[in-house]
């Protein structure tokens, strides 16, 4: 099973992905274009996505998995520091 991992932050991105790569394969981005190049290539059974990214938002790249007849079926989480 393969998640996409989608954090800015190199150091949540690492604590994550050391979690996760106990029982997936973990593919890593660090904004949402990058993301969505690996979502389309790979069809992941998951995206782990941070909200405020550079480039594009993980709402946005939401936004681009779900209108795609491709990816709409690919569930996300997405995370935030915000309150």
């Amino acid at each position: 099973k393969t998640i996409v991992l989608v954090e800015d932050n190199m150091d949540l991105r690492v604590y994550l992905k050391d979690n996760l790569r106990l029982k997936y394969k973990v593919l890593e981005a660090d904004n949402g274009e990058s993301a969505w190049e690996l979502v389309q290539k790979h069809q992941p059974q998951l995206v782990v996505s941070d909200i405020i990214m550079p480039v594009f938002s993980g709402l946005e790249l939401c936004a681009k998995i779900k209108a795609n007849k491709h990816t709409r079926n690919i569930p996300g989480i997405l995370l935030t520091a915000k309150a």
